[in-house]
C-alpha cells in the first residue's frame, strides 16, 4: 500500500505540471484567482462543502496580498515554519528563525529570507534540501501566535548558495483563520542550546513525549500543482495521539470546508510534521511519513475525520529552539479531546466562554430581503465584545450537525457581556445552515460553542477609543459594524460609516442607520449601490467604493482614528490599497476574516 501511494505521488506531480504552467501564465495576465485542484474537489464532494468552498474561493490568491500590509506582517515575525522537499519526495517541516526583518515580501510575487539574518537548526534537512535537492518546491507558514494570525505562501525556490538570501517565487498566497491557535509570546532567548540530535525510523520515548505534550503542530503535504503546502493544526495538549512508535493519529476538527490539506492527501500520501516544546525543553521534533484519511470518525470528540500518519523517519533536536515562549491561553474553539492528560486548562482570553451553552429562547424578525435577525438567550452570561462573532452548532431535523459562525450584531449591556445576543443571517443560495434558520418553524436546536474575533475598537490593542472610528463594509460585512456603531453612539467618538450593497432592498439595518444619521451630528453615513440599472434613493451613491469616494468622505486630518473593514476578500484588499494610497498607516487598518 505504501509503495502504491509513493508511485501515485510521482504521477500526480507529472500530470499537473502542465496545469501549473497554465496558472503561471494567467498570473502574468493579472489573474490572481486560486483554482481548486482535483484532490480538493474530491474532498469537498465527500463532505458536501463545495458551495461553502466556492464562496471562499475569491479570498484565495496566487500571490501575497501586500496591499493589505502583509509585507509588514512578514517583517514583524521572528519565527516562521517552512516545508522543503528531500530527494525521496518527502516534505520536511522546519522552524526558521531570525530577528524582526529576516523575512520580507518586497512584492506580491516574492518572499525572501535574508541570508545573513536567517537561522535553521544545524542538523535540519532543510539545509541540504536548499543546496542540492532538484525538487525546488517550498511552502511557508507565517504565524503570529499572540494575535492568532496566520498566512501561508507556496511556490518554488530560486537557485541558492549558502549564506545568500533564500528567495521563494510565490504561486499561492492563502490567509487563515484564528481557529485552534494557542496564544503564546516569545519570552526571550533560550539559555540552554544543545547540538544533540536523535534520529530513527520509529519514534523514541523522548520523541513520543514531545508529541504527547504538544498542543500545536504544522503539517506539510504535497500540492499537485507542483508546490509544497504547509498548514497548522492545534488543540489541547495531547490532541495528536501516539498509537505506536510508528503510527500517529491527528483528529481533523471542523474547518473551512475547502480541504486544502486533505485534498493534497487524497492524491499523495507524503507528509511531514514538526512539533516544538515552546514553553518547556525547546526540543524540536521533525517527522516524515505517509498520511491517510479516515473520512468517518467516532473515536475523538469534535473531529469529523482522522489522519493516520505512518512514520518513516524522525529527527529530534534536543533543546534546540532558539526562543523560550510564555503560554497565554488556549483557543476557545478547541474540542475537549486532549484534556485527559492531567493538565490544568487555563482560563480563556477576552470574550471567550465555555463551549457547551445551549440557547434557551429565540426570536426571529426579517431585516431585509435576504437577511433575518435572530435574538438568542443563554442560560448564563455570554461574554462578548462589539464586533466579535459567535460560532454555533446547529442540529438539523435529520440529526445532521452543522458548525457555522455569524457576527454578533447586538451591543452587550455590561462590559462582561450579556444574557442575550443578536445575530443577523443572510440567506445564502445553497447554504444549508442559513436556509435552515430562514425556514425553520419554532425554536431551532442551537448550541453556542465559541465567541471570537478581534475586529473591535475594544480589542485591537488601541489603549483608548480614538476620536474617530471609520467603518467601511460591503454586503453582510455590515454586521460587525452595526455592533460597533451601537456601542459607540452614546460616546463622544465620531463615526464615519461607508457601506456598499449590490441592491438597496438587501441592505440590512437601513432604517436604524437612517434614524441615527438624522439624530446624531457626529455620525456620518454614506451608502452605495453597485447595481447599474436599479433606481436609487436620494443621497445614495451609485457604484463601488473607490479611492476618490474615500478621499471625499473621510476626514483624516486629526490623525486620531482607526479604520475597521469587513466584506468580501477582494473588497477588503481594494479598500486597504485605496487607504494606503491616501497615506493611512497600516497600523490603523483592522480587518478580520472568520470564514476560513
Amino acid at each position: 500500500m505504501q509503495v502504491e501511494a509513493l508511485s501515485k505521488c510521482g504521477l500526480v506531480v507529472f500530470l499537473y505540471r502542465s496545469q501549473f504552467h497554465k496558472i503561471k501564465r494567467s498570473q502574468m495576465d493579472g489573474d490572481d484567482l486560486y483554482l481548486f485542484h482535483e484532490g480538493e474537489r474530491i474532498a469537498q464532494g465527500k463532505e458536501g462543502s463545495q458551495p461553502q468552498a466556492d464562496r471562499l474561493q475569491p479570498r484565495l490568491g496566487t500571490s501575497i496580498d501586500v496591499a493589505t500590509g502583509r509585507d509588514e506582517f512578514f517583517r514583524e515575525q521572528r519565527v516562521v515554519y517552512a516545508s522543503s522537499m528531500d530527494e525521496d519526495g518527502y516534505p520536511w517541516v522546519s522552524e526558521v528563525t531570525g530577528p524582526a526583518g529576516f523575512l520580507d515580501a518586497p512584492d506580491k510575487r516574492k518572499a525572501i529570507f535574508r541570508g545573513k539574518l536567517t537561522s535553521v537548526l544545524p542538523e535540519d534537512p532543510i539545509s541540504a534540501n536548499l543546496r542540492t535537492c532538484s525538487d525546488r518546491r517550498m511552502a511557508m507558514m507565517v504565524m503570529n501566535f499572540e494575535k492568532r494570525i496566520r498566512y501561508r505562501a507556496n511556490g518554488n525556490l530560486q537557485a541558492y548558495e549558502p549564506g545568500n538570501d533564500i528567495v521563494l517565487d510565490v504561486a499561492e498566497g492563502i490567509p487563515g483563520c484564528p481557529k485552534y491557535i494557542q496564544r503564546r509570546r516569545i519570552a526571550g532567548p533560550r539559555q540552554c542550546r544543545e547540538e544533540l540530535v536523535t534520529r530513527g525510523e520509529s519514534l523514541s520515548a523522548e520523541a513520543i513525549e514531545v508529541i504527547e505534550t504538544s498542543n500545536t503542530t504544522f503539517l506539510g503535504t504535497v500540492n499537485p500543482r507542483g508546490h509544497n503546502d504547509l498548514s497548522h493544526r492545534g488543540g489541547f495538549t495531547g490532541f495528536v495521539v501516539v498509537n505506536s512508535a510508528v503510527q500517529l493519529v491527528i483528529p481533523e476538527y471542523s474547518g473551512n470546508g475547502m480541504f486544502m490539506t486533505l485534498g493534497n492527501l487524497e492524491l499523495c500520501s507524503r507528509a511531514g510534521l514538526v512539533f516544538v516544546d515552546y514553553e518547556g525543553t525547546g526540543n524540536v521534533l521533525q517527522v516524515v511519513g505517509d498520511a491517510f484519511i479516515e473520512w468517518k470518525n467516532a473515536e475523538y470528540e469534535g473531529a469529523g475525520r482522522l489522519i493516520r500518519f505512518h512514520v518513516k523517519k524522525f529527527i529530534l533536536h534536543h533543546c534546540a529552539s532558539p526562543y523560550k515562549w510564555d503560554m497565554i491561553d488556549y483557543s476557545d474553539v478547541n474540542p475537549a479531546h486532549g484534556r485527559g492528560h492531567g493538565e490544568d486548562i487555563p482560563m480563556q482570553g477576552k470574550g471567550l466562554f465555555p463551549l457547551d451553552m445551549v440557547m434557551t429562547e429565540s426570536q426571529a424578525t426579517n431585516e431585509s430581503g435576504t437577511t433575518k435577525r435572530f435574538t438568542f438567550k443563554g442560560p448564563q452570561l455570554i461574554p462578548y465584545t462589539p464586533g466579535q462573532y459567535a460560532t454555533f452548532l446547529l442540529t438539523l431535523p435529520s440529526g445532521r450537525k452543522l458548525e457555522r459562525s455569524w457576527t454578533i450584531t447586538s451591543r452587550p449591556r455590561t462590559s462582561a457581556g450579556d444574557h442575550e445576543m443578536e445575530i443577523t443571517v443572510k440567506h445564502m443560495k445553497g447554504g444549508e445552515a442559513s436556509t435552515y434558520l430562514h425556514e425553520v418553524e419554532g425554536f431551532p436546536h442551537i448550541q453556542l460553542i465559541a465567541v471570537g474575533g478581534e475586529l473591535s475598537p475594544y480589542l485591537t490593542g488601541v489603549p483608548e477609543l480614538p476620536r474617530q472610528v471609520i467603518l467601511i463594509s460591503a454586503g453582510i460585512g455590515i454586521t460587525p459594524m452595526m455592533a460597533i456603531t451601537r456601542s459607540l453612539r452614546e460616546t463622544d467618538v465620531e463615526i464615519t460609516f461607508i457601506h456598499s450593497e449590490r441592491h438597496e432592498k438587501d441592505r440590512a439595518f437601513a432604517d436604524e442607520l437612517a434614524m441615527l444619521k438624522l439624530s446624531n451630528g457626529s455620525f456620518r453615513l454614506t451608502t452605495t449601490v453597485t447595481d447599474r440599472m436599479e433606481a436609487i434613493n436620494p443621497g445614495v451613491v451609485r457604484g463601488r467604493i473607490t479611492k476618490e469616494l474615500l478621499q471625499t468622505k473621510l476626514k483624516l486630518e486629526n490623525h486620531d482614528y482607526q479604520v475597521y473593514i469587513c466584506g468580501p476578500g477582494k473588497f477588503i484588499s481594494d479598500v486597504c490599497e485605496f487607504l494606503l494610497q491616501l497615506n493611512v498607516q497600516t497600523s490603523r487598518l483592522h480587518t478580520e476574516d472568520f470564514n476560513f
